[in-house]
């Protein structure tokens, strides 16, 4: 029983959850949890007062609370989730630059296609969006009405259980997160998406203002010129986390673009189109900064781009790290000081390690076949300090760099192609 697996909650089951007949048990389940009940312990108390089913799902409802509280903060302890929905949905970060675009835009009025547990549809109602929000999921429809309840903003929210798809013509604003999986597994093919990608088509060609399509980060950049729309790559806490097409009357000028997007607690950051060729760069002997790129940049194919913002250069047209004479400050990439640079081998990878005192080592790599954790077990270290060496492919073999990770100051040089959220 400990190890039982937590089936999909039935819309009966769902429909208990989210009624007033339902409190008890989810008070006591949560004092189950906080006392830190195991599952057997906590069933068997819960079911003196409903059904096996209901006891089940009531302990894994406040389980996915605790979870949830990551993305949707204290107010989770009061929501309903299921699993996959939640696994599935945006972080309210994301979900705020989501809803900043339509503003932005002028939309005073969303159609939602598609929005599982609600996050989006949630953020577009804080910021006073007219939203309708679809979902084909009757189980999924109910939980977020009743999320949309439980925090006061039925207002700007209405939650519809069906697909939508109907009524995406003359809509102000549409955004759209398909579903992305068939049996449990992950689909690659936009055209295998629930609703397919294709259905963009539908009114990519009417009046919208604005429509957005969240997509997996794995896809070809090529569907930005399909579909004529822009095509961003969003990086959240480090990680490449979605994919989104943007079109309508206010998406672009007009021309396909791909960009990288990094979001911050306060800002967004931007690095967009190719604006130049730009050489392999030269570390010579003066001070030298390496940048590491954001995912995001690196999968927008846009590493080149951010160089000229950085006024650095790849290392090597083949690899996804920048070199340049500034200690630029971004959330597009991190920085690094070029302590010291040479040739890689073994042997002069412990000469650095000798010479530095290094104790514990951090090794990064770009075209590189040794694993890090693999080299590092080679390299006799008796020292007490902790470094970073980073090995990449250039031209003539393998640089290797023994760097020091920067952090900005008040008085540090940092991009403009900021806007605060």
């Amino acid at each position: 029983m400990p190890g039982a697996t937590i089936p999909s909650v039935s819309l009966e089951t769902a429909e208990y959850l989210i009624s007033p007949s339902a409190n008890q048990v989810l008070m006591e389940a949560t004092a189950f949890r906080d006392d830190h009940f195991d599952l057997l312990q906590a069933i068997t108390r819960l079911r003196k007062l409903c059904s096996p089913e209901q006891a089940l799902a009531a302990w894994e409802l406040v389980q996915l609370r605790t979870r949830a509280v990551a993305k949707f903060g204290v107010s989770a302890e009061c929501m309903f989730f299921t699993r996959e929905a939640l696994e599935q949905a945006s972080s309210m970060l994301a979900a705020e630059y989501h809803a900043r675009r339509f503003t932005e835009s002028g939309c005073e009025n969303v159609i939602e296609v598609g929005c599982g547990i609600g996050a989006d549809t949630l953020v577009f109602a804080r910021t006073k969006i007219r939203v309708t929000a679809y979902e084909i999921d009757p189980e999924r429809a109910l939980f977020i009405q009743a999320n949309v309840d439980v925090l006061g903003l039925g207002e700007f929210a209405k939650v519809v259980p069906s697909d939508g798809l109907p009524h995406l013509s003359g809509a102000q604003g549409i955004w759209i997160d398909p579903a992305r999986r068939t049996n449990a597994k992950r689909v690659s093919d936009p055209e295998s998406y629930t609703p397919p990608l294709s259905v963009v088509n539908s009114f990519a060609k009417g009046d919208c203002v604005l429509w957005g399509v969240k997509i997996a980060p794995s896809v070809r950049h090529e569907l930005a010129s399909i579909y004529n729309c822009d095509l961003e790559f969003v990086s959240d806490s480090g990680e490449c986390k979605e994919g989104i097409l943007w079109g309508g009357k206010t998406a672009g000028e007009g021309i396909p673009s791909v960009s990288a997007v990094v979001l911050t607690g306060e800002r967004v950051v931007r690095v967009s189109h190719v604006i130049e060729g730009v050489r392999t760069s030269v570390i010579d002997s003066g001070k030298s900064y390496l940048f590491e790129p954001d995912p995001a940049v690196i999968r927008a194919h846009l590493v080149e781009d951010l160089g000229v913002q950085l006024q650095a250069r790849p290392i090597d047209p083949r690899v996804a790290y920048l070199v340049g004479h500034t200690a630029f400050f971004t959330p597009l990439a991190v920085t690094y000081e070029i302590i010291q640079t040479t040739n890689y081998s073994r042997r002069n990878l412990q000469s650095i390690v000798d010479a530095h005192g290094i104790g514990k080592l951090i090794v990064k790599k770009r075209g590189f076949d040794i694993e890090p954790e693999d080299l590092v077990k080679q390299i006799k270290m008796k020292g007490k300090h902790e470094a970073i060496v980073v090995i990449a492919r250039v031209e003539t073999g393998h640089q290797l760099l023994l760097v020091r990770r920067l952090v900005s100051t008040d008085n540090s040089a940092a991009l403009s192609d900021q806007t605060p959220l």
